[in-house]
């Protein structure tokens, strides 16, 4: 059976649609560049935690992979006219943010200790601000 990655394989390699792929550049505040889009450090160690959590053996990696299938995602979305508003975006982020406080106390748990590992101080410094700025921009 063939996975998504080698599906998708071919779509980003080192030189997708024209635009290089640059490296990771670790310790900075751009992590790297895809087709165009900088990804910064915050949200790649942010996404390489959430993989971590689910027992990938190079987090790191995969965090990278899934932004490239992000980006890709994202300027087809565009092209064909598929991306949600900023109203449609914050409905759906106070939906989820309810959704995962409201489920059990054990879940609230869970998502502070997630969010403090990526460094935010408190849940509503990302569901408030983050993740809107991060969904409206990858």
């Amino acid at each position: 059976m063939t996975t998504l990655g080698e599906m998708l394989n071919p779509l980003f390699s080192e030189e997708s649609n024209g635009e290089e792929i640059t490296g990771l550049i670790i310790g900075e505040e751009i992590a790297g560049v895809i087709m165009g889009e900088e990804i910064g450090t915050r949200e790649l160690q942010g996404r390489a935690i959430q993989y971590e959590f689910m027992g990938e053996e190079d987090p790191l990696s995969v965090a990278w992979d899934s932004y490239k299938v992000t980006i890709y995602e994202k300027q087809f979305a565009e092209e064909h006219g598929l991306i949600p508003t900023e109203d449609e975006v914050w409905d759906f982020t106070q939906e989820m943010k309810s959704q995962i406080y409201n489920y059990s106390s054990d879940n609230g748990m869970h998502a502070d200790a997630y969010l403090a590992a990526m460094g935010f101080a408190d849940r509503d410094d990302y569901w408030d601000d983050y993740k809107i700025k991060a969904v409206l921009s990858v």
